[in-house]
């Protein structure tokens, strides 16, 4: 029990440090060359106050997660792999062409989930806005009695935030249909391929349940996208934000005003930027 709850404990710790010092160097950047300024006249990019807050917190907490999640699969495969094609390496290969179609299937009926979850983020934080500019701007729209053309933007917004949502709890549910076939059948797939040896006097019954036993550890390691799909995709649009706010802001610091970035953390441009001019003296 203490392992366990100080193993939670250090992570999340890791997690909240790792948001700590991304943020940080995300918003020097963000005062750097009037690049705040230039993001509010810029209407491609969207909420920057979300993108240094929500989507850094969200990035650093996942990126960690699924990390560990992805080195304790790494072990736990190399660990039943061997078992599995000891016992029989038909059912080896099989799982393998079972977790590949798995997962090609799952990309493919929720591939728009990465689209519509961008947007989700995008429409929440445009509700969100609205109510904050509705409170920084209590007295004026009081004095002017504006409270019905707020009040209108924000169902509207909301309205928006919602038909999203539904779209997305839509195709979660296409997804679902699948991916819960995708684990029932694995409960009987292994059976229906060992059995046959069973009856036929090969092995004896505790093989097939060893069987069964090593094939759902190596499925479930082989299955990542399957069983991380929905996180992932949202995992995803938020890093397209964090990426895009990034590469905007590095386009502002051009050659005449940041002739270097040796005070950029984030750097996602390769191209070389041109020297800056020499003043010629007469």
């Amino acid at each position: 029990t203490p392992l366990t709850v100080l193993y939670k404990f250090q992570r999340q710790r890791l997690a909240l440090s790792w948001r700590q010092w991304m943020t940080s160097e995300l918003a020097k950047q963000y005062y750097q060359d009037r690049a705040y300024y230039r993001v509010e006249l810029d209407r491609d990019i969207d909420n920057p106050d979300q993108r240094l807050t929500e989507d850094v917190a969200a990035f650093t907490k996942v990126s960690l997660d699924f990390f560990i999640t992805v080195l304790t699969a790494v072990i736990d495969l190399a660990s039943f792999s061997g078992i599995l094609y000891s016992i029989y390496p038909n059912l080896f290969y099989a799982i393998f062409a079972y977790a590949t179609f798995g997962s090609l299937t799952t990309v493919a009926l929720g591939k728009t989930l990465v689209g519509q979850n961008a947007q989700q983020l995008l429409k929440e934080a445009d509700l969100r806005y609205s109510l904050v500019r509705l409170r920084e701007n209590a007295e004026s729209i009081a004095f002017y009695g504006g409270e019905a053309r707020e009040a209108e933007e924000v169902g509207a917004r909301l309205d928006r935030a919602v038909a999203n949502k539904r779209e997305i709890l839509g195709t979660q549910r296409n997804l679902e249909f699948f991916t819960t076939a995708y684990t029932y059948l694995v409960q009987i797939l292994p059976v229906l391929v060992v059995s046959p040896l069973y009856f036929a006097g090969t092995i004896e019954l505790g093989v097939v349940t060893q069987s069964a036993g090593a094939f759902n550890h190596v499925l479930n390691d082989l299955s990542l996208i399957v069983n991380q799909f929905e996180g992932l995709s949202s995992f995803s649009a938020g890093l397209g934000r964090l990426a895009t706010f990034v590469e905007r802001m590095e386009s502002y610091c051009d050659a005449s005003e940041c002739a270097t970035d040796a005070n950029a953390t984030f750097v996602l441009r390769d191209e070389p930027r041109a020297a800056p001019a020499r003043r010629v003296e007469a």
